[in-house]
């Protein structure tokens, strides 16, 4: 007897239906075996690269850290101002990566900062060049002991074209020199030539290293000062005999060795003792 179309033999075998279902079931479980595959992938990359920053900034503390140590061993390895202010700057370019700096230190009556040293400026803005206190951001940092950081130096050409930076570019750091982490002393400035070259890591790294120039400069200027008064009478602040006879020593034997004649004039004064 024959079936009819729409009759019972119509429906497609549940056998077939089944196993179609299994497969599709089974493609499932693959896909969502492969998904939690590469989700523990993304979260071992994330993890990876959680790593990798975490080691990098390891690494950037530890040169930090050598910075500081060849800095500290190189500076208190002189008491010699002039050579002090060369060591200052040729540390600083190597160690900091910037293109143009300068170091600057208050005169004795403490209104004018006054170019020591300084690296990649015009030469009318090299040593001798002089800001008032307040003048500048130099002179503004000197003044407030506050730490500036200028992104876009285009932004304060004002100032900066009276220090002798370059204004167009760029951008600009100025950290105060203090001793006894009180009195500023100076100030070191720095510039990049492209724009937001300084973050606030690299503000507070500058200043960790004045800090350590500060210490060095301190304890040259009490070795000078110390130096000076050894050379001098406390009473009337003339040289005193020791050093008479250490420039007599020193005369004699470049005489010596150049040939000439050697001269000395010797004046007693009256009643000295009562001035």
């Amino acid at each position: 007897m024959e079936r009819t179309a729409g009759g019972e033999g119509a429906r497609p075998d549940d056998s077939a239906l089944q196993q179609r279902l299994r497969e599709l079931e089974a493609q499932v479980q693959g896909q969502a075996r492969e998904i939690r595959a590469l989700e523990k992938i993304e979260s071992l990359q994330d993890g990876n690269r959680e790593l990798e920053a975490e080691n990098r900034t390891l690494r950037e503390k530890v040169a930090e850290l050598h910075t500081f140590l060849n800095l500290s061993k190189t500076l208190s390895a002189t008491l010699n101002m002039e050579e002090l202010f060369r060591l200052a700057l040729h540390l600083i370019g190597r160690s900091l990566h910037v293109d143009a700096y300068s170091l600057m230190l208050l005169d004795e009556a403490g209104d004018r900062l006054v170019v020591k040293a300084a690296f990649g400026l015009p030469e009318d803005g090299g040593p001798g060049l002089a800001l008032r206190l307040g003048e500048g951001i130099s002179g503004l940092v000197a003044q407030t002991g506050q730490a500036m950081l200028v992104p876009d130096a285009s932004a304060e050409s004002r100032f900066l074209e009276q220090e002798c930076f370059p204004p167009q570019h760029g951008s600009f750091i100025c950290v105060p020199l203090r001793i006894k982490g009180r009195e500023v002393i100076g100030v070191l400035n720095a510039q990049k030539p492209e724009p937001q070259g300084f973050s606030l890591a690299d503000l507070d790294l500058f200043q960790a290293v004045a800090n350590q120039v500060a210490v060095a400069l301190e304890n040259a200027q009490l070795y000078q000062r110390t130096k000076e008064l050894s050379a001098r009478d406390d009473l009337t602040g003339l040289f005193n005999r020791r050093h008479f006879f250490d420039n007599l020593e020193k005369e004699i034997q470049r005489a010596r060795r150049y040939r000439r004649v050697f001269s000395l004039l010797m004046l007693d004064l009256d009643d000295f003792k009562g001035y």
